[in-house]
């Protein structure tokens, strides 16, 4: 997946260059709702905004995507970071129990 799955994507833009990618990226996904590299763009975005419940939101989603397409090496990459944000959070273990079926 090239740069994605990965932190850091958006390092220098500023708050208002990400208001302005969240809202395109957020089309992206009314238009083709599977779409990975929007739904990480937008884990990222919230989470450099400071808006964890959003980025967690989308990290979610992607990781449902990435275990409905069996994509084990995507997986990988992102379940420890799932773990760390599912504590205590019951949608978080039932995913972190669907993508540890790849493991």
């Amino acid at each position: 997946m090239g740069k994605s799955i990965s932190r850091g994507l958006w390092d220098d833009s500023d708050d208002g260059e990400l208001h302005g990618a969240i809202i395109a990226f957020e089309q992206i996904l009314q238009s083709i709702p599977n779409d990975r590299v929007a739904m990480e763009a937008l884990w990222n975005m919230y989470e450099q905004l400071g808006d964890f419940e959003k980025g967690k939101h989308y990290l979610y989603r992607l990781a449902r995507e990435l275990a409905r397409a069996g994509d084990v090496a995507a997986i990988h990459k992102i379940i420890d970071t799932v773990r760390s944000r599912a504590q205590g959070d019951s949608e978080g273990q039932s995913i972190v129990a669907q993508l540890s079926e790849f493991d």
